[in-house]
């Protein structure tokens, strides 16, 4: 097991990314109708997840 040093700064970039969007739309669904794909089994997360947005 290992700390990635990279991690907080990551985790905190992703925090302002998502303020930012939310501040920006007023509303962000997953899209039902377009399937989601996932990484491989080393990574775990979705790789695509496609959104329906509407601007505030």
């Amino acid at each position: 097991m290992h700390y990635c040093t990279g991690a907080p700064l990551a985790r905190l970039e992703s925090r302002i990314v998502l303020d930012l969007m939310l501040d920006r739309f007023r509303s962000a669904l997953v899209d039902a109708g377009s399937p989601l794909s996932f990484h491989g089994s080393i990574v775990f997360g979705a790789e695509r997840l496609p959104l329906v947005v509407q601007r505030a």
